[in-house]
């Protein structure tokens, strides 16, 4: 298949070795379409501080993976890639973005992990395709309301940040499936995400939560929280009514007691209580005898309860 003129000249500009490699090696950075046009760029690992404006010239672009090099910024024309598909960016020392990229009207992935992102421009809301979106260990301390819009969004990994809030609009990402906040900051969380009527899991490990939303029983599809290594002191009721959990991870918190209403997760297959040294109801001994005993416990002083009135 003849490859156009135009875009292997970009190519040749991109990676000046390019004429040099073999066949393998270019196949395996470079693939053409049936036009002859560049639909796919593998150029990830190659040591580039710096991508040429050129690059948003090929029309027919997909895929673009520049994982692991050392760029420091992005050319604004990467915005006027309007097919590109997936955009790879881990392993960078990004900063900040090109608002232009709010125009990549048909990216569905964009990995950004492992920069040095301090904020995002408002425009990544206007991602409308957008169906995963990882930005795990930068620097982020907010994140712009507008990525509510993202009415796509299947997955947002936000692990490894300092976020010490969030926004309420993220409650109207009504197609996410998996939220992750691993080893942030965050001090409480806004109830709008108890309207993530999709959610499957929700990972919360290693931040400052002293307490919880009692909306976060609405999440109805919840399959996994992890709670684990916050500073929680009780929980909502309200978690009882979470009928598809699976697994409750709640070590390393101040815990006192839990709600009865526990009692009713018929679902769940794993609930961890370790190092929380105050735990008093159910007591120590109940909870070593593992996830059954401890439900019964909770579900039959709720009867009681239920007896008495």
């Amino acid at each position: 298949m003849p490859r156009s003129p135009h875009d292997q000249a970009i190519v040749d500009r991109l990676l000046p070795a390019f004429t040099t490699w073999s066949k393998y090696q270019q196949d395996r950075h470079v693939k053409y379409n049936r036009q002859g046009r560049v639909c796919r760029l593998r150029l990830s690992g190659l040591g580039l501080t710096m991508l040429l404006p050129e690059v948003g010239q090929f029309s027919q672009l997909e895929y673009l993976d520049l994982d692991s090099n050392q760029l420091t910024s992005l050319p604004e024309e990467l915005g006027q890639l309007s097919q590109l598909k997936r955009l790879e960016l881990h392993g960078n020392q990004l900063t900040f973005l090109p608002e232009e990229l709010g125009r990549l009207s048909q990216l569905e992935y964009l990995y950004l992990s492992s920069n040095r992102l301090t904020s995002l421009p408002e425009e990544l809301g206007q991602l409308s395709q957008l169906e995963y979106l990882d930005l795990d260990s930068n620097q982020l301390m907010s994140l712009p309301e507008e990525l509510g819009q993202l009415s796509q969004l299947q997955r947002l990994d936000l692990d490894a940040n300092r976020l010490t809030s969030l926004p309420e609009e993220l409650g109207q990402l009504s197609q996410l499936q998996w939220l992750s906040l691993r080893d942030n900051q965050l001090t409480s969380l806004p109830e709008e995400l108890g309207q993530l009527s999709q959610l499957q899991r929700l990972d919360l490990f290693g931040n400052q939560l002293t307490s919880l939303p009692k909306e976060l029983g609405q999440l109805s599809q919840l399959l996994r929280l992890d709670l684990d290594a916050n500073r929680l002191t009780s929980l909502p009721k309200e978690l009882g009514q979470l009928s598809q959990l699976m697994s409750l991870c709640l070590n390393a918190n101040q815990l006192t007691s839990l709600p009865e209403e526990l009692g009713q997760l018929s679902q769940l297959e794993s609930l961890d209580l370790a190092d929380n040294p105050n735990l008093h109801h159910p007591p120590p001994e109940v909870v070593h005898e593992g996830l059954k005993a401890t439900l019964t416990y909770l579900r039959n002083h709720q009867n009681g309860k239920t007896l008495a009135s």
